[in-house]
């Protein structure tokens, strides 16, 4: 989730409790934990994304039901919740934004075959947090083959693939391309910061959340403090500490009387779908494989 910011030290103030705090990016850290399987060295695992989440807890890694039945949800979060509550959102995102450097954006998905200019993507071969976008952009284009279709279609020559979000912002401050499909909170991160830049959210666009959950693998004590970790960041506090911590905080929040940042259209006038994360996240490693083959390396 990035730098932990000021968000641990206060959870360690409030609660005497310590903290360790691995910060890896998405790919090696389930890698790690899939790895460590029945014996994990982890408590907490946080990140975007509930495909991949839905798959740990598929793989029977998960804890169940690791949120009181009290917390207030916004609508738009209660129905992301797993049937066995095995994880819960700390806050809601939109895989696949498109950010353009002042220039016009398309408002679908299949508008992307109009034009000319470069189109970049961050590669779910090289990037845990690139296969929401990738699972997005094909469930809001109607599916896998439909999906695989309309990146094919825009073709190599004006497909350009990156290892990173920052590589891919690179490329397209440098013009390589005119418009960079990029998770919500990265793209409206750099547009907070930089108003040149301009952030399309097409029609429709996949709500992804930044979900967490607890190794079922831990002690009953650790799995207690980890509820309070857990607690913690469903609180109007806790949510402002993840702004302050993090760009993943660039989100809306998923407990009710609590505000989204200044910069973030209402979610509510935005067309969203939301996609299987059972589904998406059984088929992760078939659609990489995919892309290694018919996209990039």
């Amino acid at each position: 989730m990035g730098p932990g910011g000021p968000l641990i030290p206060a959870f360690e103030a409030e609660t005497g409790l310590h903290v360790t705090y691995i910060n890896m990016a998405g790919g090696p850290l389930q890698a790690r934990i899939y790895a460590e399987g029945p014996h994990p060295r982890w408590t907490v695992a946080w990140f975007i994304g509930d495909a991949a989440m839905a798959a740990l807890d598929g793989a029977g890694l998960l804890q169940p039901r690791i949120v009181s039945d009290a917390i207030s949800w916004t609508p738009a979060a209660r129905a992301l919740l797993p049937a066995d509550g095995a994880y819960a959102p700390t806050g809601l995102t939109v895989a696949g934004v498109f950010l353009t450097d002042g220039g016009a954006a398309p408002s679908t998905w299949p508008g992307l075959l109009d034009g000319s200019a470069g189109i970049g993507l961050v590669s779910p071969v090289m990037s845990g947090t690139a296969y929401p976008v990738l699972s997005a952009l094909f469930a809001a284009a109607g599916g896998s083959d439909d999906g695989h279709a309309l990146l094919q279609r825009i073709g190599a020559g004006r497909l350009q693939v990156a290892a990173t979000n920052p590589l891919l912002i690179a490329q397209l401050r440098r013009g390589d391309v005119g418009l960079a499909i990029l998770p919500s909170q990265a793209a409206y991160t750099l547009a907070r910061r930089e108003p040149s830049f301009q952030v399309t959210v097409p029609r429709p666009a996949g709500l992804v959340p930044a979900v967490i959950g607890i190794s079922t693998g831990a002690s009953p004590t650790a799995r207690a403090q980890a509820r309070r970790f857990v607690d913690f960041l469903l609180t109007p506090r806790g949510q402002a500490l993840i702004l302050q911590s993090t760009a993943e905080g660039m989100a809306w929040p998923p407990i009710e009387g609590v505000a989204p940042p200044p910069g973030l259209p209402a979610l509510g006038d935005l067309t969203l779908i939301h996609p299987d994360p059972v589904m998406w996240g059984g088929r992760q490693g078939e659609e990489i494989g995919w892309f290694r083959r018919e996209i990039a390396p």
